[in-house]
């Protein structure tokens, strides 16, 4: 093994260990996972094992539509297998879980891929992120305007979050489909946003009927997480219907346009708006912390975990040969 080969093993092994360590940390030291928590979470594993079976087989459903999508998305640029898709999402995943505002994902999904057109990850991935967020801003919507109806929302937050998602559907909708063209034509001919604008150019080399397909699979991937929550509230003694269902809409919402001032995890997050939303159909504050912290585990922290062994797949040689990040 010659010097560059043990130095790009060496930064393998130091990632790989750091994102184990700061899942550790997360699970063990944070504040809102608490003894009388972890008791609830394991009265559930041994009272409904089998319940549980249906929302952990949902977890490579998940993370397998997303791996469809990254695989439909970076075909011009590669032709990747569904398994090569799968580990660099993982890998994605993984990094991403440990830097700010999930940078790392971009960084994951870049080094899976080969050649110089990889640069143009930057765009792909913002597409399967802006589709996601997009399907989830629709529901989420749906769902201020049926708690809104029930009367379960006071006027000024329902006014806030209706005005925030409407802004943001708009911007997405306008933005990055209406106008993507004749706005890479504009800014192509801005000398200083050139190299920036390859990273994103294939925002506009997608066809309408790509955004429809990657729409479609985010749609799908947005009620299998959604099934998941639902399934776990259900094992739980909560009542399934209509308003839970769009209360599981409205923590997805509030998750997606609330800054988390906790960049490293999204856990505080996802149970604050739990409570906020979950907690006014009557469902008891340990119920539906035990609920997220177990989707939490379920398909963040178990994917991440076996996506830290999935970095030694990402190719680092890239980097040292001279090729830049972003």
């Amino acid at each position: 093994m010659n010097k560059k080969s043990r130095i790009g093993t060496g930064l393998k092994v130091v990632i790989s260990l750091t994102i184990l360590w700061y899942c550790f940390i997360v699970f063990s030291e944070d504040e809102h996972i608490s003894a009388d928590l972890w008791w609830t979470v394991r009265e559930l594993w041994e009272k409904q094992k089998w319940g549980l079976l249906m929302p952990m087989l949902l977890i490579p459903v998940n993370w397998g539509l997303e791996a469809l999508k990254w695989q439909f998305l970076v075909r011009s640029v590669q032709r990747l297998s569904f398994t090569q898709a799968f580990v660099s999402v993982l890998a994605g995943l993984s990094l991403g879980f440990v830097t700010p505002r999930s940078l790392g994902d971009y960084a994951g999904r870049y080094l899976a891929l080969d050649g110089p057109n990889r640069i143009k990850v930057v765009g792909a991935l913002s597409v399967s992120r802006l589709s996601q967020l997009l399907v989830t801003l629709v529901v989420g919507l749906a769902g201020l305007v049926y708690f809104h109806l029930h009367g379960l929302l006071p006027a000024l937050a329902s006014e806030a979050f209706s005005i925030g998602g409407a802004i943001l559907l708009c911007l997405l909708l306008i933005v990055t489909y209406l106008i993507r063209v004749p706005l890479f034509r504009l800014l192509n001919r801005l000398r200083l946003v050139r190299p920036v604008l390859k990273m994103f150019v294939l925002i506009r080399e997608y066809s309408s009927s790509d955004y429809l397909l990657v729409l479609g699979l985010s749609f799908v991937r947005y009620w299998v997480f959604t099934i998941q929550f639902i399934l776990v509230f259900g094992l739980m003694g909560v009542e399934v219907n209509a308003l839970l269902c769009f209360g599981v809409s409205l923590v997805f919402l509030a998750k997606s346009i609330v800054l988390s001032f906790n960049f490293l995890s999204d856990l505080g997050v996802r149970e604050a708006s739990a409570l906020f939303f979950i907690g006014k159909l009557g469902v008891p504050a340990d119920i539906i912390l035990a609920s997220s912290l177990l989707i939490w585990m379920m398909n963040i922290l178990g994917p991440t975990i076996l996506g830290a062994f999935c970095v030694w797949g990402l190719k680092f040689s890239a980097l040292r040969k001279g090729g830049k990040l972003f």
